[in-house]
């Protein structure tokens, strides 16, 4: 049915065309205990939506343009610096990295996701984004459900959803959103809609159960103007197909954008090296929960300081330092942290190479 085409070409065409949100079967979204933190996606400027990705950036898609600001969690940062990345793997590139700024100072953002690096295919993702909902529900004339209208509005809201995710095709994450009583349904079964273009779909890791970015929304087709289906007219199964930019393949430019400004875990203060006043600094903040940025020694991302943070540092301490440092020693001489960290340090130290972010590892 041709009028139901939307890929991301049509959106690519329609130049200045707004983006892409999540459209649920009923006002239940994925409870916090099975997603991410809210805090991990963004609005970018007034028509899409984004991913902090590090303690300073987001990535979102190109197609929706650009913004100079990025709205997280109520706080309005600037989007100091831009770039695309033309090309790509497929020559299908809908990406964009931008560095976030806070009162002329680095975001520091409490809050991030790296990629996803596990196997695709067959997995219950995770959707969020801004913007456009359901609206009304749609029916045939015997009075059979089809699909749902967008709800109105602009990249306001954020919404949570799921879906089961096909073999990855070339650069693209593929999805589909069936019936609410369809047997590939997930229990929060999501579309993608309006305003919703450089939205998160995130995996869960099997081992750690720590999330990862799969991929960044880019299109998907619609029933029409501003219409979601998961039947056709006749109350058949024709669910829509939703496509995301599969970031692992993207992972070595994402890298290479952020390698010559992004600091080593471990280093809170940003000036290079890892050294006894970084480790004061997490001291001082070690046990504190919601919202801890990364000067504050939340080094992984998950809004707090704890046991892992100073696993991190620990793994990294007298990066950048002449002389060499003694951790325990120096640790000591701060006096005892709350438990579990004097005691299990010396355990979690002799492991960290498995938990030591992507990034610093490069």
């Amino acid at each position: 049915m041709s009028h139901r085409i939307m890929t991301i070409c049509v959106v690519l065409i329609a130049a200045a065309a707004p983006a892409w949100a999540v459209v649920l079967h009923d006002d239940n979204e994925v409870p916090l205990s099975q997603r991410p933190a809210d805090a991990v996606l963004g609005r970018w400027g007034s028509n899409a939506s984004c991913v902090a990705i590090g303690p300073s950036h987001v990535l979102t898609t190109t197609h929706q343009g650009n913004s100079s600001t990025v709205v997280i969690d109520g706080v309005t940062y600037i989007a100091t610096t831009s770039a695309a990345l033309t090309g790509g793997p497929d020559g299908s590139s809908d990406i964009r990295i931008a560095e976030l700024t806070l009162d002329g100072q680095p975001a520091n953002l409490p809050y991030w996701v790296d990629l996803y690096t596990g196997a695709i295919g067959g997995e219950t993702a995770v959707l969020g984004g801004y913007g456009k909902g359901r609206g009304s529900v749609l029916t045939t004339s015997g009075g059979v459900p089809y699909g749902y209208a967008w709800s109105s509005g602009g990249n306001t809201t954020l919404r949570w959803g799921q879906n089961l995710l096909s073999q990855p095709i070339g650069s693209k994450l593929i999805a589909r959103f069936d019936g609410p009583d369809a047997p590939n349904a997930a229990p929060y079964e999501a579309a993608v809609a309006l305003f919703d273009s450089g939205g998160g779909w995130f995996i869960a890791d099997p081992a750690t159960g720590e999330w990862g970015l799969a991929g960044l929304t880019t299109g998907a087709e619609h029933a029409g103007a501003g219409q979601s289906w998961f039947k056709n007219t006749a109350g058949r199964a024709d669910p829509d197909r939703l496509e995301a930019l599969r970031l692992q393949l993207f992972a070595p430019w994402i890298d290479s954008m952020m390698a010559p400004i992004t600091p080593i875990a471990g280093d809170n203060d940003r000036d290079g090296d890892i050294d006894y006043d970084d480790l004061v600094a997490l001291a001082a903040n070690y046990g504190r929960t919601g919202a801890a940025g990364w000067a504050a020694g939340n080094f992984d991302g998950d809004g707090d300081v704890d046991l892992v943070d100073l696993g991190m540092l620990a793994a990294n301490y007298g990066f950048g330092v002449d002389a060499p440092l003694d951790f325990g020693a120096d640790l000591a001489s701060i006096g005892p942290l709350p438990e579990p960290a004097t005691g299990a340090l010396a355990a979690l130290a002799a492991a960290i190479g498995l938990r030591r972010r992507r990034r610093v590892a490069n």
